[in-house]
């Protein structure tokens, strides 16, 4: 093994005990020459790995004392990482990943342990809101722009006056996996496709009555959840083909988010669970209902539990057919200093044999179509659903400015905790909103290519 490869698996080896809490900011670490002999390397390979680590700040020496851990390492931001956010779950596709990166080598460390890298692996909101931070990718994927062997529609809303900020690689329409076995004890006809807000409403008051109603669906004010039905309403926060730019207080956004503050009511405001608690439930048939993509069907897969369904969001009278896309996307740093690098893994993150890997596991939907295709099963109608809804997602629903988007999302979360009229609370913060956007001459940006 090449010299660079010895010093990128010693840094692998220390970052990997970090993500994994085996040793944490302050730790000392073992001598090189111990670790030499855990590794099977020389002493100098060991010692350039650690030296690398030095360099960029994780960690620091003291004569006659040791190495230790920073205790900001996580704040840290690496040339070589790929920051992939996952809360606290392994995400099904990463540990394959790793494993396909270091077969095509490419030295890049797999990480959900650093805050911030640069190359991250993030989502929809976080893209839009934070696209400032990073790089136009356009010059990287012009070959895939416009390519018939790639969906288009997932890219959209990840323009900004003509650049790029991120590179999705998989996407997914929302729809509601439920329980079927949970809503037939709770005597609730099943959902179809078409069903009402009024039956979803209506079987939310009735599975509370015969299980713990946090686990009924999970419920948290945030806008990856509350804006699901701001859509189906046709309502949106921002409308940058409007002239009153700020739509947050219209009729429809209004009806929207009285309908999810609804849902919180009907289960009688209990304390709200983790979502990985609520999850572990969920995917193992002990929570009624869920609001997700297709990356429900990886978890599923893993814990053998097959009694779940899935159907559409709930209509309204007046509304929309539409359904929030959730989207995994590869960012680049402003900073890159290793253009080749970034060129080489956004080939690779879209490569046949990554985007086969995601489909296998049938999490979410690869956006190279042979990949989507052939991991669809059409003959089973859990599935085959993803296909009818991925022509109705929508991803234009943002407030650009991330101080503006946290305090929208921050303010209708605690409108809705400290169970506030909703109306008159969000027109208040329309009225804010309006007035800061004058103030700092703020102004949405349309997708535009």
């Amino acid at each position: 093994m090449a010299q660079a490869n010895k010093t990128a698996q010693v840094r692998s080896y220390i970052l990997n005990k970090l993500e994994e809490g085996k040793i944490a900011g302050g730790d000392k670490l073992p001598g090189a020459r111990v670790l030499a002999k855990k590794l099977g390397m020389s002493f100098l390979k060991v010692q350039a790995g650690l030296d690398t680590l030095m360099h960029d700040g994780v960690l620091y020496s003291i004569p006659r004392q040791g190495t230790f851990v920073r205790e900001n390492w996580r704040e840290l931001i690496f040339q070589d990482v790929l920051s992939v956010y996952s809360g606290n779950r392994v995400l099904p596709w990463a540990p394959g990943l790793q494993e396909m990166l270091r077969e095509d080598g490419i030295d890049i460390h797999l990480s959900s342990a650093f805050r911030n890298s640069i190359f991250e692996v993030r989502t929809t909101l976080h893209v839009q809101r934070n696209h400032e931070d990073y790089m136009d990718l356009t010059p990287f994927v012009k070959d895939i722009i416009g390519s018939e062997k790639f969906f288009q529609k997932p890219f959209d809303g990840f323009f900004f006056d003509g650049k790029l900020a991120g590179v999705p690689f998989l996407f997914s329409p929302r729809v509601i996996a439920y329980c079927p076995e949970l809503f037939r004890k709770a005597g609730c006809d099943l959902p179809y496709p078409g069903w009402s807000m009024e039956h979803f409403l209506d079987c939310i008051s009735k599975l509370c009555k015969i299980m713990p109603p946090q686990y009924v669906i999970f419920w948290y004010p945030q806008a990856f959840l509350f804006m699901n039905f701001v859509l189906r309403y046709g309502g949106s926060l921002v409308d940058t083909g409007s002239k009153n730019v700020v739509s947050m207080d219209s009729p429809e956004t209004l009806a929207g988010l009285k309908t999810f503050a609804e849902i919180y009511n009907r289960m009688g405001r209990p304390e709200i669970p983790t979502i990985a608690d609520f999850l572990e439930k969920f995917h193992t048939g002990r929570a009624a209902m869920y609001i997700q993509g297709r990356q429900s069907l990886a978890f599923f897969r893993q814990t053998g539990f097959d009694g779940w369904d899935t159907v559409p969001l709930p209509a309204c009278d007046g509304g929309t057919d539409a359904t929030m896309q959730a989207t995994e996307l590869l960012c680049v740093r402003k900073n890159c200093a290793d253009y080749d690098l970034a060129q080489r893994l956004i080939s690779f993150m879209l490569s046949p044999r990554v985007q086969d890997h995601i489909g296998d596991l049938r999490y979410a939907i690869p956006v190279r179509k042979s990949s989507a295709f052939a991991s669809i099963n059409c003959e089973d109608p859990r599935d085959a659903i993803f296909l009818s809804e991925m022509g109705k997602t929508v991803n234009d629903y943002r407030l650009d400015n991330p101080l503006l988007a946290d305090m929208v999302e921050n303010s209708i979360g605690r409108i809705m905790l400290d169970n506030r009229d909703i109306e008159a609370g969000v027109r208040e913060l329309a009225s804010a909103v309006r007035a800061l956007m004058e103030i700092n001459k703020v102004k949405p940006i349309p997708s535009m290519k």
